[in-house]
This record gives structure tokens, C-alpha cells and sequence, in this order.
């Protein structure tokens, strides 16, 4: 890559390896417009600054916006603006004017009136916080809408059917015989085993990656006060574990507690045993959370990297949405 730039908040690893870093806001220090859902309301909430920023940065819509301006790709049909009114949904009035240039303060303003009406800008969003409305009882269920027909639940879909035909003959068209994808493309749901079930038979347990309650993918590690809960002797908590069943911990002579080796054949690393009952024996699971070598100093360096068991390669990608496949991957354990 000739040329990296990075949009960040923290630097992070890929952030270390930018050419140039365009400082975010962190979310105390900025406007949002947040979709808030539960079993019996839907509304927005609007996440509000608690502190002034206290350097020099900018919101990312604001910095997004510049950048489109700079490389000629704001206005007109198809530009950023064009982008903007139909990813928020904007129409009417409430629209961008395709060659105008707007704050991110000014685009929230107006998405705040075009989902609930003019009574309801973004002032009114500042003063009051939160607009919530109840759900009718047969929005509270899940639905399915095709062909102006709305179901329960869909079980059998046309859309993934038409989907994999459609790739099928453009497959062939092409000549690309090696490309199979389109034979995952099921109406009805299938098991299909993960390609890592074929490796060697030492690799015995099946890895899963999880998430803790206190924390959100691998971001906030760098919250001082969430890591703050590993150094305060709260059970499971005192650092990230390796979560294995009894029955499994038993075969192998492993009491809770005790560090463990977890190997696949893209690598291993070394991680204390966290002993439950509450996991299926055969898999074990390591939390996404941890393991970075940059961020800040109370994330660099605590826990251990679970991507470092996870294999690449063609045979470890999702055939359908390409991306990287986390649960396919094999394991053994030992101290």
C-alpha cells in the first residue's frame, strides 16, 4: 500500500502504521444521533459531549466531508451529499442540496426533523435527550417483507436463491470454473462442516471468540477504567482466560487456574484456564478483546491475542460474505 491514512481516536495498530492520522473524537466529546431499539419502544437518543474536546480534533463526518470536498467527490449526482441523503433517508425538504456544504451539527439537525417532524430539530434533541415511541404489538415481532407481502419468519429465502443463481451463471460466463461460492447460497438453512475439520486429529477442541459484558470488540481495552476490573480480584476478571468445560479440563489434567498452552496450526499462545460449566465440551473460547501491541498503555501488552490461533487463507473465508472465518478454527490444549 503506497499510501495509508488513518481516521482514530487512539493509536492503534493500524493507526501506528498510517502515513498520515486524522484525530477523531472520542464519544464524550461529540454529537451523535443514536438508533435506540428494545422490545416495546424505538426511538433515538442523542449522545451529547460531557467535556469540550481537549485537542486539536474533529468529528469524522466533518473530517469525511473535507476530504470528499478536497478530492472532488462532494457534489452532484453520486457525490458524498448524494451519498448521504440515501443512506440517512433524507427526502423532501429535509434533503441535502447536492452542492451546498454542511457541517455535521447541520446534517444532524436535519435528520433529526425528517424522522420525527420540524418540532423535533436537533435543539430540541439537546434539551430533551431522548424521543422514543411505543411499538404496536405487531411491530414487536420479527417480520420479513417481500413482494409487498410481510411474514413472521422466513425460512425458505428467494432473495439468497436468486442471489446464488445470478452469481452460478455469471460464474460461468466467465469461464471460472474453480469458483464454487454459489453453491453456498441455500434457501433452506444447512450445516456445512468448516474446512479446519479436516486438519490433523490433535487438534481436538473447537476455538470460539466471545465478548465480556464490560467491553465492546477490541476497542476499549483502552478504557482505564474497564481494565481497572482486571486488577480488582472480581472472579474471571483478574485477567482474560481461557474459558474451557470441566469434562475437558479433567481429560487433560488442567485445574482452574493453571496457565495452558492453546495451539493451531497457525500458532499458540500461553493463557490461564478459566474452568466453567457453562461452556459445551470439545470447544473452548478466548475473548476478542485483547492482546494489543499499541493502543495506550493500559491495553498494550495486557491479555493475549486470540488472531494469533485464527488461520488466514482461502480455506479459513466465509464463501459468502468474504470475511474472515473466527469459529472455523481447531485447537489443542496443554500445560
Amino acid at each position: 500500500v503506497p499510501f495509508l491514512f488513518a481516521v482514530d481516536c487512539i493509536m492503534s495498530e493500524s493507526a501506528e502504521m498510517a502515513d498520515v492520522i486524522l484525530p477523531d473524537r472520542t464519544y464524550l466529546e461529540r454529537f451523535d444521533l443514536v438508533p435506540i431499539h428494545t422490545p416495546t419502544h424505538s426511538g433515538h437518543a442523542l449522545r451529547q459531549p460531557v467535556v469540550e474536546p481537549l485537542y486539536n480534533t474533529r468529528h469524522i463526518v466533518d473530517i469525511l466531508i473535507d476530504i470528499a470536498e478536497r478530492a472532488g467527490f462532494l457534489y452532484g449526482e453520486g457525490g458524498f451529499n448524494d451519498h448521504l441523503n440515501r443512506r440517512l433517508g433524507l427526502r423532501g425538504k429535509y434533503k441535502l442540496n447536492l452542492n451546498e456544504k454542511y457541517t455535521n451539527e447541520e446534517i444532524l439537525d436535519r435528520l433529526c426533523r425528517s424522522l420525527y417532524g420540524d418540532e423535533y430539530d436537533l435543539e430540541w434533541f439537546k434539551k430533551n435527550g431522548v424521543k422514543a415511541e411505543a411499538l404496536k404489538p405487531h411491530q414487536r415481532y420479527m417480520r420479513y417483507r417481500q413482494n409487498g407481502r410481510v411474514y413472521r419468519m422466513h425460512l425458505y429465502s428467494e432473495t439468497i436463491k436468486e442471489a446464488g443463481d445470478a452469481l452460478r451463471r455469471e460464474v460461468e460466463r466467465l469461464g471460472l470454473a474453480w469458483w464454487k461460492s454459489y453453491q453456498y447460497y441455500q434457501p433452506l438453512p444447512v450445516y456445512i462442516e468448516p474446512s479446519a475439520y479436516g486438519s490433523e486429529t490433535s487438534f481436538d477442541l473447537h476455538l470460539i471468540t466471545y465478548k465480556l459484558v464490560e467491553h465492546t470488540v477490541s476497542r476499549t481495552a483502552q478504557n482505564a477504567w474497564l481494565m481497572e476490573l482486571y486488577g480488582l480480584g472480581v472472579p474471571g476478571l483478574e485477567e482474560p482466560r481461557l474459558l474451557i468445560s470441566s469434562i475437558d479440563a479433567e481429560r487433560r489434567n488442567i485445574k482452574d487456574g493453571e496457565e495452558v498452552w492453546v495451539e493451531s496450526p497457525s500458532g499458540k499462545i500461553r493463557v490461564r484456564a478459566l474452568v466453567v460449566e457453562g461452556i459445551k465440551p470439545g470447544v473452548v473460547g478466548l475473548s476478542t478483546h485483547f492482546g494489543h501491541w499499541a493502543f495506550n498503555r493500559y491495553a498494550k501488552g495486557v491479555g493475549v491475542n486470540v488472531n494469533k490461533l485464527i488461520p488466514l487463507g482461502e480455506d479459513y473465508i466465509d464463501p459468502i460474505s468474504g470475511q474472515q472465518a473466527f469459529n472455523d478454527t481447531k485447537v489443542r490444549v496443554y500445560k
